[in-house]
């Protein structure tokens, strides 16, 4: 059977009721236990979007929750202020509203699973808690102040259980609107199993999705969240300890659209994200240390540059693979900088070793706000310390003539740019400092329309740059720096391709081959250099003629 839902902005069509059919289609018919069903009619609800119907709701669950089964709620809107929900019932509504009244306060949530006489506690999981196809109205117009967070805890769908308890509350959310809220749309909190299947959220103050406590498992499927007075979008904060005192979490995430919501992803304690499909755009915040997420296939927005927001922190065991990075926003009346990834491998708060992140195939964009006054990154990564053992690799993908800066290694750490087709103005910052050595690698490299080769602006006996199969030509070969190259030790080294013999102002890192395009016959043709320089005091000696 075909049933046709509320979206945001859109009408989509699903298969309903595979999932929750199949396991009894699979019973032989005298096998088949058909739980009682419940109408909120028959409770007393009147669903005339005047009368409130919480006390006949509330009623309703606990007769259905004593048997489990379905609860029905006939098209109307249902006036509730706060109901307890029941494991075991699946709350069933296509066509219904459950709206919350005027001028509800700040701890008062619509289905409230936390609920006294209602939280989940057992060493099991509990039976299925089931919410389909229903409406939920917010109705944020009505409920007074909230711009401030005043009423920042009053969330439409709250669900946790007992953390003192090994058991998890099973929650399945399956086609459901949300809108207007002057909170959260759906907050998770500890000790939850959740699968969100086909749920939308429109101008939710908070977010559409939020996820705040550990010991969870949370599955996401085609979820959209946006909004014009509120932008709406998903955030996983994890600061609720579960059972046992984890903050750990799992998360799937198959299908999400952030139109102009913020992707908000903190993970600690050894939690795994994985996630595809994901099209969000600014801002972007990443925070895993010590959690491991993988995410492909998807698009991110990213804001300006900041100490706060549009950041990675902590990057943890983190592989974007198969993604695109799109600096995202409006330019204002000053010069701003954009940052398509910004690294901080630690703060001040703490130092994190062992971090790992990886950029596989990914491409980076600039848009179309963004102002040609602007300083635009790729890859911002802030100072770290090989010693650390924080790595960055990139491998594979693009980065465009528009950019500014392609790889920016402000200070120290150890990066690989591998297989990279890097045309950005700089293709490459290598920063470094007494106490904050880089180590970088670069390998097969393609640099061919940008302006300046590589910065390298400070030298010393500890930075280490290696050269494997990169050909330069000529025109692009230019490297700058502030206070030397001489000291730096190089390893490998680059081809570099011209029309003339290289002089002492061929700029050049030690250990690469000038070699000429057009060889002329008894002349040398390559050369290698032996001292590094730029503009000046550079070293060529001669390696091979031709008919040697």
């Amino acid at each position: 059977m075909l049933r046709t839902i509320c979206a945001v902005g859109m009408w989509t069509t699903l298969l309903g009721g595979v999932v929750l059919t199949a396991g009894l289609a699979a019973m032989a018919p005298a096998e088949r236990i058909v739980p009682p069903s419940y109408n909120v009619w028959d409770f007393g609800a009147r669903g005339d979007g005047v009368t409130d119907d919480t006390d006949v709701i509330q009623a309703a669950v606990d007769a259905a929750g004593t048997t489990g089964g379905t609860l029905l709620f006939p098209p109307g809107t249902y006036i509730v202020t706060s109901v307890g929900l029941r494991p075991g019932v699946h709350y069933l509504g296509y066509g219904a509203t459950i709206k919350r009244p005027p001028k509800q306060g700040k701890w008062t949530r619509t289905f409230d699973s936390s609920k006294r006489g209602y939280l989940y506690s057992g060493d099991q999981d509990s039976p299925p808690l089931t919410i389909e196809g229903l409406t939920f109205d917010g109705n944020r117009s009505e409920q007074g102040e909230y711009r401030k967070y005043q009423l920042e805890q009053a969330h439409v769908l709250f669900l946790c259980a007992d953390p003192k308890r090994a058991g998890r509350l099973q929650v399945r959310i399956l086609n459901c609107c949300f809108q207007d809220c002057v909170a959260d749309a759906i907050s998770l909190y500890r000790n939850v199993d959740a699968q969100i299947v086909n749920c939308t959220a429109r101008d939710c103050f908070r977010g559409g999705l939020t996820v705040t406590g550990g010991y969870a498992r949370v599955q996401v499927t085609n979820f959209t969240a946006q909004g014009e007075d509120h932008p709406t979008g998903i955030d996983v904060e994890v600061d609720g300890a579960g059972f046992g005192d984890t903050y750990r979490i799992e998360l799937s995430i198959n299908g999400l659209m952030l139109p102009n919501g913020d992707f908000d992803l903190g993970v600690r304690d050894g939690s795994i994200v994985v996630g595809t499909n994901i099209i969000a755009r600014a801002p972007f915040h990443l925070y895993a240390r010590d959690a491991t997420v993988r995410i492909t296939n998807s698009v991110f927005g990213v804001g300006p540059y900041s100490a706060y927001s549009n950041r990675i922190v902590y990057p943890g065991d983190v592989t974007f693979k198969d993604c695109k990075f799109l600096i995202d926003g409006q330019s204002g009346a000053q010069s701003q900088r954009w940052a398509a990834i910004h690294v901080y491998w630690n703060v001040a708060s703490g130092q994190a070793r062992d971090q790992s992140l990886k950029l596989i195939d990914c491409d980076f964009e600039i848009g179309s706000g963004i102002a040609d006054n602007d300083t635009t990154y790729a890859l911002y990564c802030e100072a770290d310390r090989p010693e650390r053992n924080n790595r960055l690799l990139v491998a594979g993908g693009s980065i465009p003539a528009d950019f500014d800066y392609g790889a920016f290694i402000r200070q120290g750490g150890t990066v690989t740019l591998r297989d990279v087709d890097i045309q950005a103005e700089t293709a490459m910052y290598l920063g470094s400092a007494a106490k904050w050595v880089i180590n970088a690698l670069i390998d097969n490299v393609r640099i061919e329309k940008s302006k300046v080769y590589a910065v390298i602006p400070t030298h010393g006996p500890n930075n280490q740059f290696t050269h494997h199969n990169v050909l330069v030509d000529q025109a692009v070969n230019i490297i700058e720096t502030r206070y030397g190259l001489t000291r730096n030790r190089y390893l490998g080294g680059r081809i570099v391709l011209g029309e003339k013999p290289p002089t002492d102002k061929t700029h050049g890192l030690v250990g690469d081959v000038y070699r000429l395009k057009t060889p002329t016959p008894g002349q040398t043709y390559k050369w290698i250099c032996t001292e590094s320089g730029c503009g000046s005091k550079a070293a060529w000696k001669p390696l091979v003629s031709v008919g040697e």
